[in-house]
């Protein structure tokens, strides 16, 4: 039986650069301000990309003031990659409000003093990207107490398996997390029979092909590997079987797309 990929668009990397899609334009100066105060307030983490490469430095907002037009940011906390900032001729500045990424460009860098500690002052943007590609409302997981994915790994041996930590989750597929690269994921790559516990739930059966990897940067100087998959579907029976716990004759067939649930005995 011939799998059926779920129609989701490629998320774009961090620093790529379309042109952006003008659909995604925000150029409302009350709102990028609104959502530039909401990505301060919670002190969210940006990402920094220096003349369209993929050398980057680590910041965040600390201040805006919208009636002189600026915007003030830390410094990051490596020396050398401060360099890089100033002397850089493009700087595109990427973080994310309510699940969605924000990218805008930060011109006219200088380094200040802001209340007493190192930081850089930017003109405000006058243009906002604001970039929801997916098809599905994505869930986060807990981190305290994160789902789990349990992948078969025939490759590695008759029964052999490994399990890796689920970010986030939708209908349409869900983002790995591949520390240090152990689960070796490759774009491309089909995972069939995986299994996701749910808890108080049941257990998630679905396959998976990877569709695209990159490394997220944390404030400690580390990083990890994320890879977003896909769920994938037969042609006859395109759906995601949950098996409920404590109904081990019952299962629910989810279909992605069309509102619809169907419940059946195994």
């Amino acid at each position: 039986m011939k799998p059926h990929i779920a129609t989701l668009p490629d998320p774009p990397s961090a620093n790529h650069d379309p042109g952006d899609d003008e659909r995604y334009a925000v150029n409302d100066p009350t709102e990028i301000a609104f959502m530039l105060k909401k990505v301060r307030d919670n002190g969210q983490l940006i990402t920094a990309y220096l003349d369209g490469s993929d050398d980057f430095a680590l910041t965040a907002l600390l201040e805006l003031m919208p009636d002189t037009g600026e915007m003030v940011i830390e410094r990051s906390p490596d020396a050398s990659a401060n360099r890089r900032l100033l002397a850089a001729k493009k700087v595109v500045l990427v973080t994310s409000h309510d699940q969605v990424k924000l990218k805008f460009k930060a011109v006219n860098l200088v380094a200040i003093e802001y209340q007493g500690r190192p930081a850089l002052r930017a003109a405000l943007p006058r243009s906002l990207m604001r970039i929801q590609r997916r098809d599905y409302y994505r869930i986060c997981t807990p981190i305290t107490k994160p789902l789990i994915c349990t992948l078969p790994m025939p490759q590695r041996g008759p029964g052999a398996q490994t399990e890796t930590i689920v970010l986030d989750i939708s209908i349409g597929g869900v983002a790995l997390m591949d520390n240090q690269g152990t689960t070796g994921f490759q774009i491309g790559e089909i995972h069939e029979n995986c299994r996701i516990g749910l808890p108080q739930v049941g257990t998630l059966s679905v396959s998976l092909i990877v569709r695209n990897c990159f490394d997220t940067p944390l404030r400690n100087g580390r990083s990890f590997r994320r890879c977003g998959c896909q769920f994938l579907y037969t042609e006859h029976e395109p759906a995601i079987a949950l098996e409920v716990d404590g109904k081990p004759n019952c299962q629910i067939l989810l279909f992605p797309g069309s509102g619809r649930e169907r419940y059946e005995a195994l």
